[in-house]
């Protein structure tokens, strides 16, 4: 008895590889925006965390303009804006700029001093709305963190934006298809 395959055992094999493959390529794309959308939401829910972590664990930096090592007054956080393709990690250090001896103001500075790194999201997905715990859409929405006690201030500016705010992750090519991460005043911080 002879062992082995036959040609046509090897064709069919193929064929039947090939028609599989066919079959699934229209649903690549989709799978693809899908795994770019939850990588993204899970990346601002890491990044929102990793400021909470420096502002727990007093971790140094030299963002400020003044180059040398210090724990920031205001604490860390990460700051948004709604149709963009970015957010920002800060060091809260400045003092609100109508009162230069106030204590800082637990929101970035415009001016971008206090910015510690400017994080992109995936291709084909936007930051495409914030919304407050009242459900009404803003423009920007900081949120930062303080030590020891632990304090999350959730702003729009200078505005506080009560107990929780949503970040909302949708594909460029399809709005109908997001993710909702939200970060309330206690310091917990899911994707729903």
């Amino acid at each position: 008895m002879n062992k082995g395959i036959t040609f046509v055992e090897v064709i069919i094999v193929i064929s039947v590889i090939a028609i599989l493959s066919l079959l699934s390529f229209p649903y690549y794309n989709d799978i693809r925006n899908t795994l770019a959308l939850d990588r993204t939401a899970a990346q601002i829910v890491q990044d929102i965390r990793r400021a909470q972590e420096m502002a727990m664990s007093a971790h140094q930096t030299t963002s400020g303009g003044n180059g040398t090592l210090h724990i920031p007054a205001g604490g860390y956080g990460v700051y948004f804006t709604d149709d963009s393709e970015s957010y920002t990690i800060f060091g809260d250090e400045k003092p609100n700029p109508s009162n230069p001896n106030s204590t800082p103001n637990n929101y970035r500075n415009p001016n971008g001093e206090e910015d510690i790194e400017d994080v992109l999201v995936e291709e084909n997905v936007w930051i495409s709305d914030l919304k407050d715990s009242s459900d009404t859409s803003r423009n920007t929405i900081s949120t930062t963190f303080l030590a020891p006690n632990p304090k999350v201030f959730l702003q729009d500016g200078n505005t506080g934006l009560g107990p929780e705010v949503k970040i909302r992750v949708s594909l460029k090519s399809d709005s109908s298809r997001f993710r909702d991460i939200k970060v309330n005043k206690a310091g917990l911080i899911w994707i729903e």
